[in-house]
């Protein structure tokens, strides 16, 4: 394979990490209803009416009929109804309890600011995250990783998700470079990595437990990362 002209990262369980996943903050978030009277037994039932209805507003989300804003809300709002608990200040209440979790409760892989330093002064440094704007920004910011990268890519602005080519192909326009001269680095084996291989890009899978996919190059920190892109950057 010939020279690497740009290398993209994963933001969530990548670049940072959520200890003990997304439970916390679910967790978190339902603890406000309970306060206000919810029944603590519904929570099993309220997660999974908040990540069904995640899927058709995602969908709305990337089509443009909702912004993440209105998204972020209604998913809690509609589960809340799901529940057969109508109280719309009580979402509020709830969706700014998850951004503050979603937002503090990670932590940047210690290995972060070095790895993206040395990489950015060989090559396009690009960040391709699935999410909501408002909160990635938000991470990016808190971690103050905004300025390493020439370019970013939310699956909210860019109006496409992971592993769907779009967002790949305007990350790799907008590096202006073919795919095979671009590499993916990040933990989810299909949205990553098999993403990123299916328009012709090279890939890095973070393990984390799961397989790597036949064609990428598995790594297990940060600092391998760096280390196994040294001869492509070269």
């Amino acid at each position: 394979m010939g020279r690497l002209r740009a290398v993209f990262f994963d933001l969530d369980d990548t670049l940072i990490c959520f200890p003990g996943g997304f439970a916390p903050v679910l967790d978190g978030t339902f603890a406000e209803a309970v306060k206000a009277g919810v029944n603590p037994e519904l929570r099993a039932a309220f997660a999974r009416a908040m990540w069904n209805r995640s899927l058709g507003l995602w969908a709305a989300m990337h089509y443009g009929s909702i912004t993440g804003d209105e998204g972020r809300y209604l998913r809690i709002f509609q589960a809340l109804q799901a529940i057969g608990i109508d109280d719309a200040n009580l979402a509020r209440r709830m969706l700014d309890r998850w951004d503050e979790l979603d937002v503090n409760l990670p932590y940047a892989r210690p290995e972060v600011h070095h790895v993206l330093s040395d990489v950015g002064r060989d090559a396009y440094l690009g960040l391709i995250t699935d999410g909501f704007k408002t909160l990635q920004r938000a991470k990016l910011v808190r971690f103050k990783l905004l300025d390493y990268f020439d370019g970013i890519f939310i699956s909210e602005e860019v109006r496409c998700s992971k592993p769907f080519p779009a967002i790949f192909r305007a990350a790799l326009k907008r590096a202006g470079c073919e795919p095979d001269e671009a590499v993916m680095v990040g933990d989810n084996p299909n949205a990553d990595v098999r993403g990123a291989l299916g328009v012709g890009m090279r890939a890095m899978h973070l393990m984390n437990g799961k397989p790597t996919p036949e064609g990428a190059t598995p790594v297990s920190s940060l600092a391998q990362v760096a280390e196994a892109l040294r001869p492509w950057l070269a």
